[in-house]
C-alpha cells in the first residue's frame, strides 16, 4: 500500500524572478561578445580586419571593395581587407634612373608602397600615421617618421596641416604638397618629392618625415633645405661618398696608411728622377746652345773675312783699272 503525501511548492517572488531574469540577460549578451571575440581572434584569417560602428564607416568600407562580418543581435560590425582589382607591377622609376642603385619605385597602391618601405627599414621605431583626406574621394594618406628621430614639433605641425585640407578629391601628392607648403609665392622648393624608396628612407633616416598618397607613385618629403633639391641617388651611391655613411675598420685604416706611405716614397722617387732628369737635359741643353753660339761665332768670322776678301778684291781691281786707264790717255796724248 502506497501512501502519497502531498508537498507544497513554493512560488518563487518577484525580486527573484527579476534578478533571474537579468543574469540570465547579462548572461546572453556576454556569450554573443565572446562569440564575436571568438571569431575575430581565431576564426578570420584576414590579418587587416577591423570593427566598425557607425553606418559611414560601413558604407565607406563596402565602397572600397571590402568584406563585412555581421552577428546578428550585435553593434560591432567586422571589416576585413578584401580589395582587389588590377594594379600597376613594382618598376623602375621612369623621372630617376640611375646607373648604380636600385631599380625599385613606387607605385600607386599605398599599400604596396608601406610595404616597400617596411622592407627596406626594418625598425619597430618606423611609424605610419594613416590620414584621410578628400571629402568625396575619402583617399588614404600615410605620413612616415621614424620615432626618436624625427622631431615631435615638425610632426605636429604636418598633423596640423593635413587635418586642415578641404577638397573632394587629391589627383596626386603634389595637391597635398601645396596645401603644406610654408609660402606658395617663394621661387625655391620647399618640399621634395622622389619616386624612388631608397631616397625616401635616406631621408627618414636623416630625421625628415615623408608622405604617401594614395593614388600617386611620387611620396613627398618635408623640410628640406636647398641642398637637398641638389642631391640625387647616385651621390649616396658613389664611392666619394661612402666615408659619411659607414665607419671603416681599424685594419682598413692601417691598409690606407701603408698604401699612402707606398704612393709618397713612389712619389719621392719620381720626383728624384724627374730632377735628374731635367737636370741631364739642362746640362746637354747648355752643351748644345754653346755649340750652337761656337758655330755662329765661327760663322760670323768667317762672313766678315769673306766680306773683308771681297773688298780687298774689289780695291785691287779698281786700282788696276785706274792703272789701265791712266796709261791709254799718255798713249792717246802722245
Amino acid at each position: 500500500m502506497f501512501s502519497i503525501q502531498s508537498t507544497e511548492i513554493s512560488q518563487p517572488s518577484n525580486n527573484q524572478s527579476q534578478s533571474n531574469q537579468s543574469n540570465n540577460q547579462s548572461g546572453n549578451t556576454q556569450s554573443n561578445i565572446t562569440l564575436l571575440e571568438q571569431i575575430y581572434s581565431e576564426v578570420i584569417s584576414i590579418t587587416d580586419s577591423k570593427k566598425v560602428i557607425t553606418l559611414d564607416e560601413v558604407s565607406l568600407a563596402l565602397l572600397s571593395g571590402n568584406s563585412l562580418f555581421i552577428l546578428d543581435g550585435e553593434k560591432t560590425i567586422l571589416v576585413m581587407d578584401t580589395v582587389g582589382g588590377e594594379k600597376r607591377a613594382i618598376q623602375e622609376p621612369q623621372s630617376e634612373t640611375v646607373i648604380r642603385g636600385s631599380r625599385i619605385g613606387f607605385v600607386e597602391n599605398i599599400a604596396t608602397n608601406i610595404a616597400i618601405i617596411r622592407r627596406e627599414i626594418k625598425d619597430p621605431n618606423l611609424r605610419f600615421d594613416v590620414h584621410e583626406v578628400g571629402r568625396r574621394s575619402k583617399q588614404k594618406l600615410a605620413v612616415c617618421y621614424i620615432a626618436g628621430i624625427a622631431n615631435q614639433e615638425i610632426l605636429d605641425e604636418m598633423n596640423r596641416r593635413l587635418k586642415s585640407i578641404d577638397i573632394d578629391f587629391a589627383p596626386d601628392s603634389g595637391s597635398i604638397e601645396q596645401w603644406i607648403e610654408d609660402s606658395s609665392l617663394s621661387p625655391f622648393p620647399q618640399i621634395l618629392d622622389t619616386e624612388r624608396p631608397d631616397r625616401f628612407t635616406y631621408n627618414l633616416l636623416q630625421g625628415k618625415v615623408g608622405i604617401l598618397v594614395e593614388g600617386s607613385p611620387f611620396a613627398i618629403i618635408a623640410p628640406i633645405t636647398f641642398g637637398d633639391a641638389l642631391i640625387t641617388v647616385e651621390d649616396y651611391n658613389a664611392r666619394y661618398q661612402r666615408i659619411y655613411v659607414s665607419v671603416d675598420p681599424p685594419w682598413k685604416k692601417q691598409d690606407l696608411q701603408s698604401t699612402s706611405g707606398n704612393l709618397n716614397a713612389s712619389s719621392n722617387q719620381n720626383a728624384n728622377g724627374n730632377l735628374n732628369a731635367q737636370g741631364n737635359q739642362n746640362a746637354n741643353g747648355n752643351q748644345n746652345s754653346q755649340g750652337n753660339q761656337d758655330s755662329q761665332d765661327n760663322q760670323n768670322s768667317q762672313n766678315s773675312q769673306n766680306a773683308k776678301d771681297k773688298q780687298n778684291s774689289e780695291g785691287n781691281g779698281q786700282s788696276i783699272f785706274k792703272k789701265v786707264q791712266s796709261k791709254l790717255t799718255k798713249d792717246q796724248n802722245n
